[in-house]
């Protein structure tokens, strides 16, 4: 922000330039020195050179279509309910540095001021406030309003893009720690059966999942053939990165072509950071994609993959290492997973449970009254009002 020496300097300024002109004094030297302002200076703005407030800035690193793409990428991440958060801001922002440095030289990088200035330059459309947490029952009651809210605009997404009911998906990661069993039933007449071993070295694997609907899990050819059709990545740090989100997200747009040439297609998402880049989501408006959030801490109640769905999977993948660990396997590592892993999805992931997900929901059949009557009472049950 300007200091108050530099706007009393530029009120001067200005009231010098006004006497010029109705030739209050002869020169611009008596003009100066009346107002005290130094003479170069007033000279340069009588000969038309912008203030420092007004002139364009020779050190920026981006140029103006690459700030209004950042701000356009700010307006759409706002308006799908995701506020952009400073970290989330200057991640993308040195993401763009990167790929526009020359081959061989190192990237730039923002300052630590940087995102303060871009703020700045936002105007008065956009507002800095400071998310806190609150207490559990205020929480829920203002949930109330919030999760009327993104149904009302889901159906107003679904109405707009005239989407169909086999182009509403929902996709998710979940983790499996390799080798973990589960507590299950046996008939026996030993009690040392009370326990079975653990398998495994208990190292993580994150799986993508993607359901539509109609009880469809897409992409299920990944599972059935590791030879030509499995797909694998690595991440450094066990989690799904940029990259790996843009990898799935071209993946489903391949195994989705034929519901693509029937319309748009929803993608019911949560708020992971590597699925809000600008990549991935130019990608989506490209390809005809509508990309869709949960609100913050709302997944287990709106998301179809969570609950039933999610701890299916985890349940029939625990019988399977418990299963290989009472016919004598001693280990239950990554070969073991993926050889199980396409029997495991066919248990879990059946159209009945599939359309269950989403009913449970009330995305489809739409039925916001399936969520939030619950939350109405549960509200109305400890004393708390509907803000």
């Amino acid at each position: 922000m300007p200091s108050d020496s530099y706007k009393k300097q530029e009120l001067a300024i200005k009231i010098a330039t006004e006497e010029l002109a109705a030739k209050k004094f002869k020169n611009i030297k008596d003009a100066a020195r009346a107002h005290a302002i130094p003479y170069t200076t007033l000279y340069n703005r009588v000969k038309g050179r912008a203030s420092k407030s007004t002139r364009k800035a020779t050190n920026r690193l981006f140029t103006e279509y690459q700030e209004r793409a950042l701000k356009a990428w700010l307006a759409y991440l706002d308006n799908i309910g995701v506020p952009l958060t400073t970290e989330l801001l200057k991640t993308q922002a040195n993401l763009i540095l990167r790929n526009i440095t020359p081959l061989g030289d190192v990237p730039r990088v923002v300052g630590p001021n940087w995102a303060n200035r871009f703020f700045e330059r936002l105007g008065t459309d956009y507002a800095r406030i400071v998310q806190k947490p609150m207490d559990p029952n205020r929480f829920n009651a203002q949930d109330f309003g919030v999760l009327q809210t993104w149904f009302d605009r889901l159906k107003i997404e679904i109405d707009t893009y005239k989407i169909t009911p086999s182009n509403i998906f929902n996709f998710d990661e979940t983790g499996f720690r390799l080798g973990q069993g589960k507590r299950e039933a046996v008939i026996t007449a030993y009690e040392r059966n009370e326990v079975i071993d653990s398998a495994g070295s208990r190292e993580s694997i994150t799986i993508i999942e993607c359901i539509n609907v109609l009880g469809k899990a897409h992409m299920e050819e990944w599972y059935r053939d590791l030879e030509d059709d499995y797909v694998l990545a690595i991440s450094p740090n066990g989690y799904i990165s940029d990259e790996l989100a843009a990898e799935w997200l071209m993946h489903f747009d391949r195994s989705t072509e034929e519901e693509e040439n029937k319309g748009y297609r929803l993608l019911l998402m949560h708020n992971c950071g590597a699925h809000l880049t600008w990549q991935f989501l130019d990608y989506c408006q490209r390809h005809r994609i509508i990309c869709y959030s949960f609100p913050p801490h709302t997944t287990h109640i709106l998301q179809p993959l969570n609950g039933v769905l999610f701890q299916q999977y985890k349940h029939f993948h625990g019988r399977a290492v418990n299963r290989q660990t009472r016919l004598g396997g001693q280990s239950y590592d990554k070969s073991d997973f993926l050889h199980g892993l396409h029997k495991v999805r066919l248990q879990a992931f059946t159209r009945r449970t599939i359309k269950a997900g989403f009913r449970n929901a009330g995305i489809y059949p739409y039925d916001p009254k399936v969520v939030l009557r619950p939350l109405q009472a549960k509200i109305y049950s400890r004393g708390s009002p509907i803000l």
